[in-house]
């Protein structure tokens, strides 16, 4: 049976504490867009590819919704909740899977924007 960890962090980049390592995203996108008074939902389904210092990968797979609405300054504001699902990878993660709900918070402001996310979940390595 395989070990399971639990995730708790802001961020992927924790599970990595395996091998000091830093990420660079590759992500595709499909969105459905669903437009009324001022706010916007929208499906994302994305696959996430993080790439280590070493150039291991780690495949991610996520969907849910985002909602957003215009804020003054005509940037948007709003919230992204879903699930995401490890793959795999490349190197030592090949056999990692795992998990998660997760929950972010945005605002695409050029200046003061920021993008919070948080996942729990768990993950494993299969054997």
């Amino acid at each position: 049976m395989a070990s399971i960890y639990t995730i708790g962090c802001a961020a992927l980049g924790a599970l990595c504490a395996l091998g000091n390592a830093s990420f660079a995203h590759a992500q595709t996108r499909t969105p459905f867009e669903v437009s009324g008074e001022g706010v916007q939902s929208r499906y994302v389904q994305q696959l996430r590819i993080d790439v280590t210092e070493k150039d291991e990968k780690i495949f991610i797979r996520y969907w849910g919704m985002s909602e957003s609405s215009a804020s003054g300054n005509g940037a948007r504001r709003g919230t992204f909740r879903g699930t995401s699902r490890i793959t795999g990878g490349t190197g030592r993660f090949a056999k990692l899977r795992g998990v998660t709900v997760d929950v972010a918070e945005f605002d695409t402001d050029t200046r003061t924007g920021y993008n919070r996310a948080n996942m729990k979940g768990e993950y494993w390595f299969e054997r």
